[in-house]
């Protein structure tokens, strides 16, 4: 692997005798992994289904190394089941302590693992605002976030600095910081031509940025863990160091001594223990470069009394609920559901008390369909996440499914017809129509196999 030599001579004095080995191992292939949505399915029927190698990853109370997976044609993808994810990028939010019902902030998420472990987590629970600052990548978070069938979580597009402006607090924060992107050199994640001492600075300059935006919607008492992809100190316990230097009324806590067989300990730096941070190399982890680092704010928890509040997205009013449940009679109840409207859009909104602002939200809770004029098109993610809710439901058998998943038309031995919620051992995968024993295909065709 032909590498920077400004790398190599970095990595060396990082490094000393085990440099050799690390380089040894850039040579090697990646390990390939996934994280499992167990709030829709049991971990026995997840055996059932788990017709490839896997093998849990110690640390990772979801996560599994895998082998001979073809995730995009695999069912379990398809049914928001399993998610592809690189091993070491797992370890953050296992040290962010995830608990029922806390509120959580992912402010840098995309492309959406870690926010959909956390979403997992919380075992819909509590609620996730997943931020994305680029819009193009926000899109991204989106698709692979409600393909997992989530019904509380928003997703966002904003800078950090803009949260400065709002009330919000969150019980965990996580900071997955944008950085030079070292620890992902099997993965081609990394851009050797750019690769220079001045961008390390500019990236370090930024992720203090992005600290110092976000560090008063923590909590007192509260967790955050930051986190990078690079092996760099300046961006890893050099940015540790001077948040802390700048903010007294946070301290970086050391974490839980089980994460000593998965990690080894950051380096020392001045007076501050930045030997509680924790690093994995190629060399001695099954997985990727990964850096990571637990602050704590002090102080006890403060009352949050903010009422829901959302830029350009309003309750549904009578005119628009009466033109939606003339669409739905006999196909959806909608009893007691949230719908929140934004242009054509209906949302189905969980209950929080965040009062969001000015934030531009591209999403929140799950999208019920679209309202125009008066009729009224029910979205592909209300079938994927409310299954439950239909008046007609079809549960596919192996076959089936094969058949569905591909777009194609299903033979249905059940005397039903109209509109149905197409299920899979009871786990919402579509939507469909059934007319005269033939269940017409609803399954969006930029998912389709």
């Amino acid at each position: 692997m032909d590498l920077p030599i400004a790398f190599i001579e970095k990595m060396k004095n990082l490094l000393g005798s085990e440099s050799d080995d690390f380089f040894a191992s850039l040579e090697e292939p990646s390990k390939k992994a996934i994280t499992v949505n167990f709030s829709r399915i049991d971990q026995q029927t997840f055996e059932q289904l788990a017709d490839f190698a896997h093998s849990p990853i110690d640390m990772v109370s979801n996560g599994y190394y895998t082998e001979g997976l073809k995730f995009n044609e695999h069912k379990l993808n398809h049914l928001g089941i399993i998610y592809s994810q690189e091993p070491s990028a797992m370890l953050p939010v296992e040290m962010l302590d995830i608990e029922p019902n806390d509120y959580v902030l992912d402010i840098s998420a995309a492309p959406g693992g870690k926010s959909i472990q956390i979403l997992e987590k919380l075992q819909g629970t509590g609620f996730l605002l997943s931020n994305e600052i680029v819009y193009n990548r926000a899109k991204i978070l989106y698709e692979n976030l409600t393909k997992l069938g989530f019904k509380n979580f928003a997703i966002t597009n904003n800078s950090p600095a803009d949260f400065e402006k709002t009330n919000l607090l969150f019980d965990k924060i996580l900071v997955d910081a944008p950085c030079g992107g070292e620890g992902m050199i099997r993965k081609n994640n990394f851009d050797m031509e750019s690769f220079s001492l001045s961008n390390i600075e500019t990236n370090a300059k930024r992720q203090l940025s992005i600290l110092n935006s976000i560090k008063g919607l923590l909590k007192h008492g509260g967790k955050l863990v930051y986190s990078t992809c690079t092996y760099d100190i300046k961006e890893n316990e050099g940015v540790i160091v001077e948040f802390l230097s700048q903010n007294p009324d946070f301290k970086l806590v050391k974490p839980d001594s089980n994460f000593d067989r998965v990690c080894i300990d950051g380096i020392k730096l001045d007076n501050y223990n930045t030997h509680f941070s924790k690093r994995r190399y190629p060399h001695l982890h099954d997985g990727e470069g990964q850096f990571m680092a637990i602050l704590q704010k002090d102080g006890d928890e403060e009352l949050d009394t903010e009422n829901l509040e959302m830029n350009n997205i309003t309750p549904v009013y009578r005119k628009d609920l009466h033109d939606i449940e003339r669409n739905i009679k006999g196909i959806v109840d909608i009893k007691g559901l949230n719908l929140f409207k934004r242009n054509e859009t209906i949302f189905v909104v969980p209950d929080t008390n965040l009062n969001f602002g000015k934030l531009n939200i591209v999403s929140i809770g799950t999208v019920f369909g679209n309202l125009s004029k008066t009729d009224f098109k029910i979205n592909h993610n209300f079938y994927h996440t409310y299954p439950d809710r239909f008046v007609n439901k079809y549960d596919l058998d192996d076959m089936q499914i094969k058949k569905y998943l591909h777009g194609e038309e299903v033979d249905i031995s059940e005397d039903i017809s109209g509109i149905v919620a197409v299920t899979y051992k009871g786990i919402g995968l579509g939507g469909g129509k059934a007319v005269k024993g033939r269940l017409k295909n609803y399954y969006p065709k930029e998912l389709r196999i």
